[in-house]
This record gives C-alpha cells, structure tokens and sequence, in this order.
C-alpha cells in the first residue's frame, strides 16, 4: 500500500471536511454538540469545512492520499503562536459553522473558551483534529499524517499539543510520544477531555 502525505488547498476543503465528519461520527466532544445522530455527519461537514478552511489560512492541512490519489485522512495543524482565533477568522467561518450548529452555536462558543483557558502557552503545533475514512482506519494514512507533521516539530525543535475526548485515543497517541497532562471536564453536560503534550525529540529515538 502506498501512502502519500501532501499539502491541502482549496480543491482538499469538501474531501477532507467529509473525511473528518465520518472519523469523528462518534467522538463524544461532536456528538455532545451534535446530539441528533440522524444529522450529526451532515452537520459536522459543514463544521470541518470551516475549520479546515480557516487552517489552510492561518495553519497547515495535511492530506493522506492512497496510490489513485483519493483523499483518505486528514490533519488540521496550527503552527506556533496561531492557535488563537481571530475576530476576522471567527467571522469567515461563523456561516458554516451557523450551518452546523444552528441555535446551538453559543454551546460552541462557551466550550472553545472553556478548552482556551487550559491551552499551554508554550510555543507548540497544535493538533486540532486528525481523522482518516472508514474504510482506511487500521491501513497507515493516520500514523503517515502524525509522524510526518512530528518529524518537523523534531527539526524545528518545537513541541507539539493535542485534545481527544476519546479515551480508546489515549494509548494511541502515546505511541507517538505525547502524554496527558491535564483534564477538562466540559460544562452543560459535556464530555470529558485530555490534553496531551508531545515534547520535541527525535521519532527515530523512540
């Protein structure tokens, strides 16, 4: 099988943002702001493509691709110092993430500031969210997506930051070298979230 990680544009932003939509089907944080499973997918398309538009903006998207060039996994990655959102990039995606979230935007807006409070504020690559289809999971595309975006974060010498409110991602992340350093239990009924950290090292070390 062949494995080949790219840049993202413009043309990746409805591929990716479907990929991540089913990868994220059925982690608690989503279905915590999207309670009604029947339109949870439809929904959280519209919310990955905000974000995925807004980080090839102002970070980087990563796309897996296999041998015929089909899109199966993506990375949303912010670069140190850019995780903040701002008033600009906040309105370029209010649109559709109104779309996604309809009158539940607010829950949104309380729980992004509740996460913005935990952020560690040193220099870090910030992963915002990385998922691959269905029927690529267990085949590579989303350990080729983490080790290719960490082996940068070992030139640069920079460390990299992570929320899952997934526990099963726990184990799996730590095979990459991050470790939970904290935990947030979200309000108005949310999930709870693990924050891990990935010191900068070298992969090949580990």
């Amino acid at each position: 099988m062949s494995v080949l990680i790219r840049a993202g544009g413009i043309g990746d932003i409805d591929a990716a943002a479907s990929v991540l939509a089913l990868a994220f089907e059925g982690d608690p944080y989503v279905g915590w702001l999207l309670p009604d499973s029947g339109s949870r997918v439809a929904r959280a398309r519209w919310m990955f493509s905000a974000v995925t538009r807004h980080h090839l903006l102002r970070g980087h998207v990563d796309i897996a691709v296999d041998a015929d060039g089909a899109v199966r996994g993506a990375a949303l990655w912010t670069p140190p110092g850019c995780w903040r959102h701002t008033v600009r990039s906040q309105a370029r995606m209010l649109p559709d993430l109104l779309k996604a979230f309809g009158p539940r935007i607010p829950l949104l807006g309380l729980a992004d500031r509740q996460k913005q409070r935990r952020h560690p504020s040193e220099p870090h690559w910030y992963l915002q969210a990385i998922g691959t289809s269905p029927a690529a999971r267990g085949l590579g595309y989303g350990r080729s997506l983490l080790e290719s975006k960490l082996a940068l974060c070992d030139r640069e010498g920079v460390s990299a930051f992570l929320e899952t409110s997934n526990k099963s991602n726990l184990a799996y992340y730590e095979r990459f070298g991050f470790t939970v350093f904290d935990e947030i239990t979200m309000r108005f009924g949310g999930p709870r979230a693990w924050l891990m950290w990935r010191p900068h090292s070298q992969v090949g070390d580990r």
